[in-house]
């Protein structure tokens, strides 16, 4: 049953699906979804009438059922998750942003992880990885919670992360602070 699955058994917090991307290419019928504290789930479409769990991964301190404590709020896939090839760019909000191997679907692995920590942004954290493989970057953002402007929350950010050392990737560039 649903209560049984390691989905109820995530980390506090929001809860169910929020974003998805579709990998449709050369007849792939596979649905990568972006659960909240349940992490990624990636679902086969090939029978619409009868989806299957293929894989899926969350971070370890989501798995409280697995003794993990977790450590600071909102560490929560918000997606929508992003496939190039056997990657797959997560945007985790105050996980960062998460590169994955989805070369075996049923056993995602974890290739790298890169901390925007606390400081920037609102509490949301990492809300958007669009990868560009070809140029080896990624545009990342957050986004802007409270409606107060700088007085109520740190500085909202988009950067750009160099990912050619996918083991290390780096913000290389801030793109600029719009003015009114």
């Amino acid at each position: 049953s649903d209560l049984d699955s390691p989905w109820s058994r995530a980390a506090p917090g929001r809860f169910g699906a929020h974003q998805f991307q579709e990998h449709m290419k050369g007849g792939d019928t596979l649905v990568y979804c972006a659960w909240f504290a349940g992490g990624l789930r990636i679902v086969d479409i090939a029978d619409p009438t009868a989806p299957v769990e293929a894989g899926r991964w969350w971070l370890p301190e989501q798995w409280v059922a697995g003794g993990a404590k977790p450590g600071r709020p909102f560490v929560s896939l918000h997606g929508p998750p992003y496939v190039e090839g056997n990657r797959a760019y997560l945007a985790y909000g105050a996980g960062g942003m998460v590169i994955l191997d989805i070369s075996d679907i049923a056993v995602p692995r974890l290739v790298s992880r890169l901390d925007l920590g606390p400081a920037l942004g609102s509490w949301l954290g990492c809300l958007t990885v669009v990868p560009y493989p070809k140029r080896k970057i990624a545009v990342v953002n957050n986004e802007a919670i409270a409606e107060g402007g700088a007085a109520s929350e740190a500085l909202n950010y988009a950067v750009i992360v160099d990912i050619a050392d996918e083991a290390k990737p780096r913000v290389i560039s801030w793109l600029p602070v719009p003015t009114p």
